[in-house]
């Protein structure tokens, strides 16, 4: 049966012709890459079903003053803007500030103060 060539589901290469069935990736390349996405992925949910879950754990006026900025929670805010900071989805874990922005106030202001 002549068809259409498979390709992988990575980068989109043509499988050979003679390829297995079962066969998804044209190389050990691929196949790794793949793995890596689908590992980063589940790490990217999981982490954003814990900071939605801890959100949820709040009261509507804590939520709100988080919002908004009129509330300030150590490790959810950043310290500079109190913009909430989501950490561990598509940013480190360990995350302190909203952008590089803050991240270089701060920095300057820890400076600043060293230098007085």
């Amino acid at each position: 049966m002549i068809g259409r060539p498979r390709r992988c589901l990575d980068c989109g290469a043509a499988l050979p012709a003679d390829a297995d069935a079962r066969r998804s990736f044209c190389g050990q390349a691929c196949v790794s890459r793949a793995y890596r996405k689908r590992v980063r992925l589940l790490k990217r949910t999981a982490r954003a079903r814990e900071v939605i879950a801890s959100f949820g754990q709040l009261n509507r006026l804590e939520k709100a003053g988080i919002v908004t900025g009129y509330l300030i929670i150590e490790g959810i805010q950043c310290p500079i803007c109190a913009k909430v900071v989501w950490q561990g989805v598509r940013r480190r874990r360990d995350a302190v500030y909203c952008s590089n922005h803050c991240r270089q106030a701060a920095y300057r202001q820890r400076i600043h103060d060293a230098q007085l």
